[in-house]
């Protein structure tokens, strides 16, 4: 665990409210933290106070997640299988059709794909 300066928590990623699911929340955590993306305690989020103020500042929606993976993250520290998970994370929400949540043209921005 890490301490993060507050200024510096708009590159923080609050698992917790990208996603309800606990097997997604656990996922995702481990995923962003290997990539080098801090990421909020969940039991945090649990306390109305500070939670009401790191909405304000942390990440919180599946498409600023996405920015943050794009532009900030090293997609080659993860396993072949962490970088299935997270296509797959993907895939399931453009399969749910929730374009509002995410611009899916750009999951193809993350280098997860082996070229030949």
């Amino acid at each position: 665990e890490d301490i993060v300066a507050l200024e510096a928590a708009g590159m923080c990623v609050a698992p917790t409210l990208i996603d309800q699911d606990p097997k997604v929340v656990k996922s995702l955590t481990a995923i962003l933290q290997e990539v080098g993306i801090d990421t909020i305690q969940h039991d945090i989020m649990s306390d109305n106070r500070i939670s009401r103020l790191l909405r304000t500042i942390c990440v919180t929606t599946k498409d600023d997640m996405l920015t943050l993976l794009i532009e900030h993250s090293n997609i080659d520290n993860l396993s072949g299988v962490q970088k299935h998970d997270l296509l797959a994370y993907f895939a399931v929400l453009c399969v749910k059709g929730d374009k509002s949540e995410v611009r899916f043209e750009r999951v193809g921005l993350l280098p997860l794909f082996k070229t030949a």
